[in-house]
C-alpha cells in the first residue's frame, strides 16, 4: 500500500513530501563552507506533516492521530460516530 502524508497546517494530502533548503549562512566574510539547512515538508505550504490513514469504511486520509481501530479496521472519526450511533440504537 502506498504512503500518503497529511499536511498538519493546510490539510492537503500528498504522496511525497517536498525537500526544501534554507541558507543560514551569516552575511560578510566567512572562512569555510555555507550553513545550509535542508528539510521536508508540505509541497503546498511549506507546513509540518505526519503519515495519513486511509478510513477502511469511507476512504478518507486522515491524521494517524485521529484514526479509530476497531477489529483491525482503521476508522475516521465520522465513520467511528455512525457506527457508535448505530451501536446505541
Amino acid at each position: 500500500m502506498e504512503e500518503k502524508y497529511i499536511c498538519l497546517e493546510c490539510g492537503e494530502i500528498f504522496d511525497d513530501p517536498k525537500k526544501y533548503s534554507e541558507d543560514l549562512t551569516p552575511s560578510g566574510a566567512f572562512e569555510g563552507g555555507s550553513f545550509i539547512h535542508e528539510y521536508y515538508a508540505c509541497p503546498y505550504c511549506e507546513g509540518a506533516y505526519r503519515q495519513a490513514v486511509r478510513c477502511d469504511i469511507c476512504g478518507e486520509y486522515v491524521n494517524e492521530e485521529k484514526i479509530e481501530i476497531i477489529d483491525k479496521d482503521y476508522l475516521c472519526s465520522k465513520c467511528y460516530d455512525k457506527l457508535e450511533e448505530k451501536d446505541d440504537e
